[in-house]
């Protein structure tokens, strides 16, 4: 049970607990209270223990609890491998620095709070492998800032969030600190081309067959580039007109994929030219979720192409005999090795510059947001069509990101609804005419209709409105 010690003027409370980092009984001092102070805490200890709800101290910090979490749910979750080395980023360069050295209990909501203050005024590459390589500068004038994005932001709040449900979890704490809201998405709108302008890029790219093959493939199946990069000769169809999209290839960390479950790693790649020293390696790995897998259905064009392509890549192996390394991979360097996305990234920019062509300039990954666009729009917004085409987990997906409004396609709304709203108008003005131009030939006619059609207009507000209208349009005398 608990004590209170009197030493002067200085009153504590004292009790013994077990502490599980050093296995054994060990004594705490509580200091600073007043006499009746002391004697509320001392109760209050002895009733959380006798409940079952004291929570021992416990000197584990932030640091260590951080790295524990993260080798757990990785498991736990079957982290990928960049979504590993996402996590352990976002805590090197952004929680440790702040709340490593912490011990876990110490650390209230209001330190939370001000840990999300200090990163939104935070610059991006201020620490690299948790050193601050960027000095700390008080004044930043609006050209200059570069801050951390909403979706750092976020990756570090759920690291965070994470971190603290596990304190509780292991009973170091009673409640989790975090208690302020996740950071908001930024509203960023995807950059996409029209049908026509992606069309008109696959007829200036037919010279480049390899990049046409790659952007047809991305486009017309509303690929991923990693998706694209990873087809393998054994999951195309030809017969059926179709491709299992089952893999996606990318490059991770070495260290990495020791952390993570290996169930989800397809195959590693040698490392090859100036990468052989690298601490990173090409992987083909299954897709993210269960709905990344899908089939991606062939029109005829595609269908020709990627028959050349394997022509190609057996006249290849002819040619170059063991210097070919075969990968079993659709798309792929002249000599069988994979190509990486960023590889892509980088010819697709290239081209877009040497083209000629005055279109908006538009990042690879920016055919799938053009392809979807594309199909919401011919499906007549079927949105869990689309859905099943991207592969995506969700529909709100397909609607909070990739469903745009295009220009045309309000341009086609407007004409519609200019000839119906105005037409339809004019059509019910002049029904109004006539009907009072026949009643006004009947009064002049029949002195008796008279009274018929002043009852008429008394009864019928477009009669009025159209008798006022004609007085008012009437020549002044």
């Amino acid at each position: 049970m608990a004590s209170i010690v009197t030493r002067g003027s200085s009153v504590s409370v004292t009790y013994y607990y077990y502490s599980k980092r050093e296995k054994k009984r060990k004594k705490k001092w509580e200091s600073g209270f007043t006499p009746e102070a002391a004697e509320l805490r001392k109760k209050e200890i002895e009733y959380l223990i006798e409940k079952g709800e004291f929570i021992a101290p416990d000197e584990t910090t932030v640091e260590e609890l951080a790295w524990e979490w993260l080798e757990t749910v990785a498991v736990q979750k079957k982290y990928a491998p960049e979504t590993y080395t996402g996590y352990e980023a976002s805590i090197k360069n952004h929680i440790l620095p702040h709340l490593g050295s912490r011990p876990v209990q110490s650390v209230t909501a209001k330190d939370i709070d001000q840990l999300f203050i200090t990163l939104a005024r935070t610059q991006r590459g201020t620490y690299v492998n948790g050193v601050r390589v960027k000095p700390q500068q008080e004044e930043v004038s609006l050209e200059q800032r570069d801050f951390l994005s909403s979706s750092t932001l976020r990756d570090i709040y759920f690291a965070v969030d994470g971190i603290f449900k596990m304190a509780v979890k292991y009973e170091m704490i009673t409640k989790s600190p975090v208690q302020c809201e996740i950071p908001k998405k930024a509203d960023k709108e995807s950059a996409y081309w029209t049908d026509d302008l992606v069309k008109a890029a696959l007829e200036k790219l037919q010279d480049e067959t390899l990049l046409h093959l790659i952007v047809h493939c991305i486009f017309y199946g509303s690929l991923r580039s990693g998706e694209a990069v990873g087809i393998t000769l054994d999951c195309i169809d030809l017969n059926k007109k179709q491709v299992l999209i089952n893999k996606t290839l990318q490059r991770t960390k070495k260290e990495s994929l020791k952390k993570v479950p290996p169930d989800s790693i397809i195959k590693i790649f040698p490392n090859i030219g100036w990468k052989k020293d690298s601490n990173s390696c090409l992987i083909l790995k299954t897709p993210k979720t269960t709905k990344s897998k899908r089939i991606m259905f062939l029109s005829d064009p595609l269908m020709l192409e990627i028959q050349n392509r394997i022509k190609h890549i057996q006249q290849s192996k002819e040619l170059l005999g063991k210097e070919y390394h075969d990968h079993g991979l659709l798309l792929c360097l002249p000599n069988g090795d994979p190509i990486e996305p960023k590889l892509v990234l980088k010819w697709f920019k290239k081209w877009q510059k040497r083209s000629g062509l005055c279109f908006p300039e538009l990042p690879v990954h920016g055919l799938r947001h053009s392809a979807t666009q594309y199909k919401l729009e011919v499906s007549g917004g079927d949105i869990k069509a689309v859905q099943g085409e991207n592969g995506h987990s969700t529909a709100k997906m397909v609607t909070d990101v990739y469903a745009h409004v295009s220009d045309e396609r309000r341009k086609v709304l407007h004409d519609k609804m200019n000839a119906d709203f105005y037409t339809r108008k004019k059509e019910a003005e002049r029904k109004n005419e006539e009907l009072f131009s026949n009643m006004l030939k009947s009064m002049m006619a029949n002195s008796d209709a008279q009274g018929v059609f002043l009852q008429s207009i008394l009864q019928n507000p477009e009669m009025q409105k159209t008798l006022l209208t004609a007085l008012f349009a009437s020549p002044q005398r």
